[in-house]
């Protein structure tokens, strides 16, 4: 017996038992999803003992529910472990139909034993309304952050001496909407966010990594090729949600790369955003549905969809014909755009190879020393934010279809990160004359009910430090980051004095006293941006909460009546209809 003994040790020092598999769901913590929204679970094993592995998936009753996730996608080596035996199952495409805690036991067996993983997912009701008819127009400023707004207000809003005394004469568009809060904007795995990661916020109700788009991160992304790239565990967003289920129209304005990662926010799937040519396909081709994604597309990106090859795109298709054959309008420049006096069924307009020329080089403006020009001469004529919008929202809305829209002002963060005032300024005016056109077509259409939003990604790190005399010598206008100030040259007392061009209804920037800016890291920041909204559901908007709750909210406004908490914003005008304010003064 002690010679049995002693070989069995001897045995086990020499061999020793293989550990039980490791199983992972490549899930976040904290997974949240409407009823039918679809969403791609990934089961993960690793430390096997051979690849005959085995799955089987649980409920939190211990009932076997695998057969109901039906036949997935089987893959061995995945991981960056060439020493162990691993493998992966995916299945596509999965919803529930009820809502509540979800709870999904992975349990992976082999001949060392079993392993499991438990997953708890949320999920919020969406009650199917029949005849759903709200619309949902979102515009997200880029980096828009509250000294955004201010800096943008008081460039735009001090011109023939609207601004006096600390008071503006009148407000931006944006604020004027009567509610507003603020948003967190934290990303899966930093404090400080991407637009991938915060586009993806409010699209599809989760979180994920910086630089991710509508995916979670697995354990085979250290692979080299796109291919790795496009296969992770995707979740539907609300413009793929609402245009499946409830017939929605959708569409994306931005005066970026259309690919680029906030428009792609809200129909690209990949763990990295650059993949912009493989997200143009997306848009047409679809990923949770056959066919385009969105019915307006108006932006830059030309490249992506007619400069295709098999080295860059692994296609050689003209992605802008393939939309025209599926029934799109193509114009190619801001004379085409605006010569559509009727709206057509569908709108593609890329204006741009890269993205579009920002608002003060389509003015025509010198630029201040320092600044780069962003003219593309080859694409000479381009159309303003506001034009886009106004052309969108009249195609998506034709036929008294519901629609929900993203519109972006996408250069306000560009020309932060070049540290570049005046076009990054000009680019918030902009910005605010689209919200504009959004809050006259929603006012116009009260039978229609219209949620507008007006938020950003994430913040820049850009502070007003005064206004300065531009007549003094090297007056100090915008102190760059990295730069080192010893305090305003030319600075002085007082406000701004803009005038405003007649002709284009934007401020000059020919003027003596200027708003001085600083940026001081050239780059995001992790701060609370403000939201603003207005019409159905608006309500819902106030305090401070996660970007994801922007998703469920929107959600939220369009599955239910609203008409009780709408009142509110009814009286809320009245009652501040009786507060005496400045303009009430000088009009009486």
């Amino acid at each position: 017996m002690k010679k049995q003994l002693l070989a069995l040790a001897c045995l086990t020092a020499i061999a020793p038992l293989q550990a039980a598999p490791e199983v992972n769901i490549a899930l976040p913590e904290r997974f949240r999803l409407l009823t039918r929204q679809l969403f791609d679970l990934r089961v993960e094993a690793s430390n096997l003992g051979n690849i005959n592995a085995t799955l089987k998936l649980r409920d939190e009753r211990g009932n076997d529910i695998t057969s109901q996730f039906g036949t997935p996608e089987v893959t061995t080596d995945n991981n960056n472990n060439a020493g162990d035996l691993d493998k992966a199952w995916v299945f596509r495409a999965q919803t529930f139909s009820s809502l509540g805690i979800k709870t999904i036991v992975a349990e992976v067996s082999d001949s060392s034993g079993q392993g499991s993983f438990t997953q708890k997912i949320g999920v919020q009701e969406f009650k199917n309304k029949i005849n759903t008819k709200e619309n949902i127009i979102l515009f997200i400023g880029d980096a828009m952050g509250a000294t955004y707004r201010d800096v943008g207000r008081i460039v735009a809003k001090s011109t023939g001496d609207g601004f006096r005394e600390g008071f503006f004469d009148e407000k931006q568009q944006m604020d004027q909407m009567p509610y507003s809060g603020m948003v967190m904007t934290y990303a899966q795995d930093a404090v400080v966010p991407d637009s991938a990661n915060t586009g993806t916020a409010w699209a599809t109700g989760n979180k994920t990594i910086n630089g991710a788009l509508n995916t979670f991160p697995d354990n085979n992304d250290w692979k080299t090729g796109n291919a790795s790239k496009l296969d992770n565990p995707r979740y539907e967003t609300l413009w793929s949600y609402l245009k499946r289920l409830h017939g929605y129209k959708t569409g994306i304005v931005t005066t970026a790369e259309v690919t680029d990662a906030t428009p792609a926010a809200e129909g690209g799937y990949s763990i990295q955003r650059a993949l912009k040519k493989d997200i143009a396909k997306q848009y047409v081709d679809g990923t949770f549905f056959s066919g385009p994604s969105f019915d307006v597309i108006l932006g830059g990106a030309k490249g992506d969809f007619d400069a295709r090859t098999a080295a860059n795109a692994g296609d050689t298709r003209n992605l802008i014909n393939d939309l025209v054959a599926k029934g799109f309008t193509r114009v190619d420049d801001r004379t085409q755009l605006n010569a559509l006096s009727t709206p057509p069924d569908k709108l593609i307009g890329l204006f741009s190879t890269g993205n579009m020329t920002v608002t003060y080089d389509k003015l025509g403006y010198t630029r201040p020393a320092g600044e780069t020009s962003t003219v593309n001469a080859a694409f000479p004529n381009q159309p303003f934010l506001e034009e886009m919008t106004a052309k969108a929202i009249a195609t998506l809305s034709k036929d008294d279809s519901p629609f929900i829209l993203m519109v972006e002002g996408a250069s306000i963060d560009k020309q932060s990160h070049a540290n570049d005032a005046a076009g990054t300024l000009w680019d918030v005016i902009e910005f605010d004359k689209a919200i504009g056109v959004g809050r006259a077509w929603a006012k116009a259409n009260p039978k229609r009910k219209t949620l507008t939003l007006v938020s950003a990604d994430h913040d820049q790190s850009m502070h007003i430090i005064g206004v300065v005399d531009t007549n003094v010598p090297n007056a100090t206008q915008n102190v760059r980051s990295g730069q080192a100030y010893t305090g305003l040259t030319g600075g002085v007392t007082g406000f701004p004095d803009y005038a405003l061009n007649p002709a284009t209804g934007y401020p000059l920037n020919t003027n003596r006293y200027r708003v001085a800016v600083g940026f001081r890291t050239g780059d995001h920041t992790g701060s609370t941006v403000p939201i603003t909204a207005e019409g159905a559901g608006a309500a819902l908007f106030s305090g401070v909460f996660d970007q994801t709750d922007i998703f469920f909210k929107m959600a939220k406004m369009v599955d239910s009546d609203t008409t009780e908490i709408d009142k509110i914003e009814k009286e809320k005008a009245k009652l501040l209809n009786e507060i005496i304010d400045q303009n009430y003064i000088l009009e009486h």
